[in-house]
């Protein structure tokens, strides 16, 4: 049986006797015996598709605070998290950018990466928090 499969009938050869391990659920290994060796995702990581090798990481925006998940829950409106792979809402923080304590001359302008509203644009024009 393929990873993200499993088998208890004994030499399985066909992969019509494979059975996908559940959403949630991962198995990283080929000819797996058991639905004993599927493993729950990691906290901080999901996968909604039966039969999964791996699991991923919870985007950037989102955090995944229980082992298992099939998806991963959404900050609350107004905050973000940095990084993909959050673990806690805790880490979900405010994207307004704090005041800067000084200030770049106005002759020599600033290209930090912002726009005219705070925010980044990436190489396809969409917009994302910045710090």
């Amino acid at each position: 049986c393929a990873a993200g499969t499993y088998s208890e009938k004994a030499s399985a050869s066909e992969e019509s006797a494979c059975l996908a391990c559940g959403p949630g659920k991962y198995q990283p290994i080929e000819g797996a015996q058991s639905a004993k060796l599927c493993i729950p995702c990691a906290v901080g990581n999901f996968t909604g598709k039966p039969g999964s090798p791996l699991c991923e990481k919870c985007l950037a925006g989102s955090f995944g605070d229980e082992f298992g998940m099939t998806s991963c829950t959404p900050c609350p409106k107004g905050t973000w998290t940095r990084y993909s792979g959050s673990l806690r809402r805790d880490q979900c923080v405010s994207w307004v950018k704090p005041p800067s304590t000084s200030q770049p001359d106005e002759d020599e302008g600033s290209d930090d990466g912002e726009d005219e509203d705070g925010e980044g644009d990436d190489e396809d024009g969409e917009e994302y928090p910045t710090w």
